[in-house]
């Protein structure tokens, strides 16, 4: 069963903790919803969790970037990361302050946020927030620090550019969305060696505000770390910042597609569709529908992490209007044949309702995805916050609630709405003759 991907791409600065209290089968705890200073705090709360994770979510994403600044919200997340902080073990950077305790920290950028997640012991988790606290009131843009974050992102931007899912996700976001949300997530090799500290400092000040912030907890809230995550929203700038209005080109009767060469083993193929977002009643729909398309075509698995499988997609709900990117695997699976039927598949769920045991399958499908995507606290703190940003009072549980509730008909009406134009992004291997 595959897990639920979300199209979030890490900067990669460290690894992830991968235990902690999870899920089961029956759902997830009972999410609270506290303010902080104005601020909405999702609360997850396990008293027995040896791990805690805190995920802060800032309104700093590719949505307030342009071609020129393309890369900031990543290449400021880095400079962050390398700020000197002072804790019980002294000074040092953010990252090795946090990682000295055993703990992790990490970040990405999606379409609306920067996001920045904790996941330590529950009794050094207050410490931990603190020392993100120090980094927040006095980040560190100097040339200095700067240069080195600047290396650090453009090598982290080479590996990306011979993932094939990454590329071709990239693609098909280039190709629907307008301005910023089209972006590649950790910018370009132009952009980046253009940015100064004076570009970064203004960003920081422009974006890093309270309002439109929002902060998700998993595991053992404290009074300590409440006062820290308090602390922690202080340090943001007072006000709000303009919304912003999400463009998107619009999918053709005839399918567009996009091609670009890599050096990859083989090809891939993206088919991209517009989606609800996970505000929208029809998300969980969507869900299911989403678990036919991958599950009912793929033929072949693999427990290779880095060897994509047959089929699979990206769920993209970190922006608004969201999509669905569903990517097909040229080595495991015929592309053609790949292609042609997930576009029949898709074209026969708007035909018809799923007979009974259909939608019972993937239903469970679609629910053991969703669990699966939430092992641990760092995967629930990330989904909990990106789920919260709706308004809804428990909305992991709602989602669950929701799919319970799908019926043939919802899937019909909504393949109907969805999956009738698409877009196709093709990533071919590059051959020794070709250019970059």
């Amino acid at each position: 069963m595959k897990r639920l991907h979300t199209g979030l791409l890490f900067l990669g600065l460290t690894a992830a903790a991968t235990n902690g209290a999870s899920a089961t089968s029956s759902g997830y705890p009972a999410t609270q919803v506290q303010q902080i200073q104005g601020i909405p705090l999702s609360i997850e709360v396990d008293p027995n969790a040896e791990l805690t994770a805190v995920d802060v979510f800032i309104p700093a994403g590719l949505e307030r970037e342009t071609v020129a600044t393309s890369g900031i919200s990543a290449l400021l997340l880095r400079c962050l990361f390398q700020t000197p902080v002072t804790g019980v073990s002294g000074t040092s950077s953010l990252k090795d302050a946090v990682e000295s305790f055993g703990a992790s920290i990490d970040a990405d950028v999606t379409g609306q946020w920067s996001r920045i997640s904790l996941v330590a012991r529950s009794d050094q988790m207050p410490l931990l927030v603190d020392d993100l606290y120090h980094a927040l009131a006095n980040p560190d843009f100097s040339a200095k620090n700067l240069a080195m974050a600047r290396k650090g992102l453009l090598s982290r931007l080479g590996e990306t550019a011979s993932e094939p899912v990454t590329v071709g996700v990239e693609m098909f976001r280039r190709a629907y969305y307008v301005g910023g949300n089209g972006l590649p997530a950790l910018g370009s090799v132009p952009s980046i060696m253009r940015l100064r500290t004076a570009d970064l400092s203004g960003f920081f000040a422009q974006t890093y505000v309270q309002g439109g912030a929002h902060v998700s907890l998993v595991g053992l809230q404290t009074p300590a770390l409440r006062d820290s995550v308090k602390r922690l929203v202080g340090s943001l700038r007072p006000g709000s910042l303009p919304a912003v209005t999400i463009q998107t080109r619009p999918f053709e009767e005839k399918p567009m597609r996009v091609v670009a060469r890599r050096k990859i083993g083989n090809p891939l193929i993206v088919v991209g569709f517009p989606a609800p977002s996970p505000e929208n009643r029809d998300f969980a729909t969507m869900l299911v529908i989403n678990a036919v398309l991958t599950e009912g075509i793929a033929t072949e698995r693999t427990t290779e992490s880095d060897v994509p499988e047959s089929i699979g997609s990206s769920y993209l709900y970190d922006i608004a209007p969201a999509s669905l990117a569903v990517y097909i695997n040229g080595g495991r699976l015929d592309p053609n044949f790949g292609v042609n039927q997930l576009i029949n598949v898709a074209s026969s769920l708007g035909d018809r309702e799923l007979n009974a045991e259909a939608l019972t399958k993937f239903k469970a499908v679609a629910r053991g995805s969703l669990l699966m995507s939430t092992l641990n606290a760092g995967e629930r703190a990330s989904l909990l916050g990106l789920f919260a940003q709706g308004g809804a009072n428990d909305p992991l549980n709602g989602v669950l609630s929701s799919l319970d509730a799908v019926s043939g008909a919802d899937v019909q009406r909504v393949a109907k709405q969805y999956l009738k134009n698409y877009t196709v992004a093709l990533v071919l291997p590059q051959n020794e003759t070709d250019g970059k």
